[in-house]
């Protein structure tokens, strides 16, 4: 785009050359008519005269930052929309310096006034910390690198395939939010509250989610692939079909969570409580379950491999038919468990406590085992 000098035009009809101005041509021309026009009481004129503003590089540039500092939304909003057509050089500087001002200020703004509707929005980088947005729609919308920390967004918020990667979600409010298919690679929900949120195919990889309140979240199919979620609160969570390879789930609460068909490798669960879980047809392999709660857990059909379980509580779970070979069960609790047809081949049951437990049709060849190993009453074990 040809930037204009501070000139008049051949057609202006007051300060023009000795030109025959055209019959449209009733308005000021240049800058200076642009000046008249972006005061007029008629809104369209002055909407009209942003976009020609731009042309005149720096000068006119000024123009729209002013009309951003002191007009009505209308023309903020069509300020805020030329700024972002423009590609000059100075202008996506400026952008880049205003956008998390004006991004909140905008939205403030028409929130205020009862607007709802920001579906592909770009508010990139803005600053929307501690602002209440409770039932507005940014579905689709960039939020990327977006300043949300303390900010209300909870049902009926809409942020379905919305882009939240790198924004700072600490301590808001999402409980109930739809986010559906949202992108938040890296953002930070440290303490944040998403209790019955819907993250239904969202990707959270390498998301911060230290303490994060996620009871009765939908996760099914997220990707959560190196996630930090230690010390969060997983209780009553569905994570069908979830990916949490590589994630650290330290200290975290799982109480009845549906983790069915999820799959974990590489990944440090050790200390989550997994009470009453549901981990069937789950995939875990090298993954640290030392000190875990999984007393009365269902794992039908899991997979199993290279899975450290010692010192965890197994008290009452069915592990019928499981394949548990060479699985570190040291210390482990097993008090009143199935381990019926269970494959014990080569497991470490050092001081493991299966006392009470149902050993019929367990295979315990070159099982190892000591003087604190704890057997049902009346326990032969084989060979010995």
């Amino acid at each position: 785009m040809t930037e204009k000098s501070n000139q008049p035009e051949d057609c202006d009809a007051v300060l023009g050359r000795q030109v025959t101005a055209p019959a449209s041509g009733v308005v000021l021309g240049g800058l200076e008519g642009i000046k008249q026009r972006l005061v007029s009481p008629a809104i369209p004129q002055r909407v009209a005269a942003l976009k020609e503003a731009l042309q005149y590089g720096k000068v006119g540039l000024d123009l729209v930052i002013q009309i951003l500092e002191n007009e009505s939304p209308q023309l903020q909003q069509s300020a805020y929309y030329q700024m972002r057509q423009q590609t000059k050089e100075k202008a996506e500087q400026a952008l880049r310096e205003r956008r998390k001002v004006y991004g909140m200020e905008l939205v403030e703004r028409y929130y205020t006034a009862g607007e709802r509707n920001f579906q592909k929005a770009d508010l990139s980088e803005a600053d929307l910390s501690e602002v209440d947005l409770r039932g507005v729609n940014l579905s689709e919308a960039d939020l990327s690198g977006a300043i949300l920390n303390a900010s209300v967004l909870a049902y009926p918020t809409n942020l379905s395939k919305a882009n939240l990667s790198w924004a700072d979600f600490s301590e808001a409010l999402l409980g109930g939010a739809d986010m559906t298919g949202a992108l938040l690679m890296e953002a930070n929900l440290t303490q944040a509250d998403l209790s019955g949120a819907n993250l239904s195919g969202a990707i959270l990889l390498k998301a911060i989610l230290i303490g994060t309140s996620l009871a009765g979240t939908y996760l099914r199919e997220a990707n959560l692939r190196r996630a930090n979620l230690i010390g969060a609160d997983l209780s009553r969570c569905c994570l069908i079909g979830a990916d949490l390879s590589g994630a650290n789930l330290r200290e975290a609460i799982a109480l009845r969570a549906d983790l069915r068909e999820i799959i974990i490798s590489r990944a440090d669960l050790s200390g989550v409580n997994l009470s009453q879980a549901n981990l069937s047809q789950a995939k875990l392999s090298q993954v640290n379950l030392r000190r875990t709660d999984l007393k009365q857990a269902t794992l039908s059909e899991v997979s199993l491999s290279e899975v450290d379980l010692s010192w965890s509580d197994l008290r009452e779970t069915n592990l019928s038919n499981l394949n548990l070979s060479h699985i570190n069960l040291r210390a482990a609790n097993l008090n009143g468990a199935d381990l019926s047809g269970t494959n014990l081949t080569k497991a470490n049951l050092n001081g493991a406590d299966l006392s009470s437990a149902n050993l019929t049709g367990a295979m315990l060849d070159e099982a190892v085992y000591n003087a604190a190993t704890k057997f049902p009453l009346g326990f032969r074990f084989p060979g010995g």
